[in-house]
């Protein structure tokens, strides 16, 4: 019996896809990579777990990696950092002479990175936005607005 070609053209990439879906590229980037048709991939995912499974959990881990580095620049943040650093060492010859010595010595350094006004903002609208909303009112304007346009939808004759 012939190969399917989802056992032939995605099933053996799948840490590849995995991979892709890292970098953020689309269902129909990775189809064209694949070699597939877009329809097909879709379809694919529906009937393969393995595949589903995978572009699932790759899209939720970076997705949490993301919002763990947006919460971290929200918050601010300490970290060490490694820099050269040239030492000048002082010391007298056999003849009594007054010499230097210059070398250059790695040490690590503790910086502070302070909390981004931004980060917090996106944050806060995100996680509130009835709360935190640049304009509140507009939100709300936009939601009796659609009500109305649905009232005006249902009342017409088709």
């Amino acid at each position: 019996m012939p190969q399917k070609k989802y056992e032939i053209f995605v099933e053996p990439r799948l840490s590849e896809i995995s991979a892709w879906v890292k970098l953020g590229m689309t269902e129909k980037e990775i189809a064209k990579k694949l070699g597939v048709s877009y329809s097909s991939f879709k379809t694919y995912k529906k009937e393969h777990l393995a595949l589903f499974g995978t572009m699932a959990n790759t899209k939720s881990v970076v997705d949490a990696m993301v919002v763990e580095a947006l919460l971290k620049n929200a918050l601010g943040f300490t970290y060490r950092e490694q820099q050269a650093v040239k030492v000048k060492n002082e010391y007298y010859d056999d003849k009594g002479r007054k010499c230097y010595k210059e070398t250059v010595e790695v040490v690590d350094i503790e910086k502070t990175k302070p909390p981004e006004t931004q980060a917090a903002t996106f944050w806060s609208i995100n996680r509130d936005s009835e709360k935190w909303a640049t304009n509140p009112h507009a939100v709300k304007a936009k939601d009796k607005e659609l009500e109305l346009r649905q009232k005006e939808i249902e009342n017409k004759e088709w």
